[in-house]
């Protein structure tokens, strides 16, 4: 209790923590979940959760950065070579089979825990490339391409995929495979329709909404008033960034302020994972000052 009280003493180190601990298993909910119970618990006061929270929204743009290793394009000689999933993914698994299954430490099978979810991340977002390929050009993938154009239909979808897959790692990561497959078809001259940027952010905007359905429900079974509140925060927190970032894209689209060609181009995963980067940021920095005002409002 007293080291939680010490991470969280200020917004900004509960922002720092709630960030390191969800890069750290990978899952913005999972953070919250846990948050959610320490309060009820009583090892977390209210307020000292809302940083926190703050920062478990930030932590999935890592696993994000991670994934866009996927479009490195190299030799085979060049050492970038390392870092692509093709080569992380056995590497992680077998790290992280040594880890878990041959020694005894309680760390080490922690750590090994990791390196398996990483692993297996890798080769499911592989299989899924491979699966999307087949789809592109068909009439019912060009629908859905169709679909996308409309901003708040993207926000629907994302938001429904998120809450069907529980975790924005992952839908983010599906977002981004087919984004490159689609741009690869196209430049390769197998016909199709690309996915833009214009399409792409508000998928991401609709990710990040997903995450309050699984809070709502966690937090409305057999909790304390302050893990409610603190549930509440998560929920406030997105809506109103999101509400906020929208807008403002919106206009920007409109009034063509960064050119027509950044609208309307193909997007890969490495444009989906710096967009999630910046919105996820830029929400917190914006709305760290005015933590007391989300607690008021919760």
């Amino acid at each position: 209790k007293k080291a939680l009280a010490r991470v969280t003493a200020k917004p900004a180190l509960g922002f720092l923590f709630g960030m390191l601990v969800t890069c750290m298993i990978q899952s913005s909910t999972a953070t919250i979940v846990l948050t959610v119970g320490l309060v009820g618990a009583g090892f977390l006061t209210f307020r000292q959760s809302v940083g926190i929270v703050l920062g478990a929204n930030v932590g999935p743009a890592i696993t994000a950065q991670i994934i866009r290793l996927m479009d490195i394009e190299t030799s085979g000689g060049s050492i970038l070579t390392f870092f692509k999933p093709d080569t992380l993914a056995p590497i992680a698994l077998i790290a992280g089979i040594i880890l878990f299954m041959f020694l005894k430490k309680g760390a080490s099978k922690n750590v090994g825990m990791i390196c398996l979810g990483f692993g297996i991340l890798f080769i499911g977002l592989n299989l899924m490339t491979d699966g999307v390929k087949p789809l592109i050009g068909t009439s019912a993938f060009e629908y859905f391409i169709r679909f996308l154009e409309n901003p708040f239909f993207g926000i629907g979808f994302g938001l429904v995929l998120t809450v069907i897959v529980q975790s924005s790692s992952a839908t983010v990561g599906m977002l981004q495979t087919v984004a490159t497959a689609t741009a690869a078809a196209v430049a390769a001259g197998e016909g199709g329709t690309m996915i833009t940027f214009s399409m792409a952010y508000p998928v991401i905007m609709g990710i990040n909404l997903g995450t309050c359905v699984t809070t709502a429900m966690v937090c409305s079974i057999g909790s304390s008033k302050d893990a409610k509140r603190t549930g509440v925060v998560h929920i406030a927190f997105n809506t109103i960034g999101t509400i906020l970032f929208l807008v403002v894209m919106l206009l920007m689209e409109k009034f063509n302020v960064l050119g027509a060609d950044f609208w309307n181009k193909a997007v890969d995963s490495g444009g989906i994972a710096n967009f999630q980067t910046i919105f996820n940021l830029v929400t917190a920095i914006v709305l760290i000052p005015f933590s007391g005002l989300l607690v008021k409002l919760s």
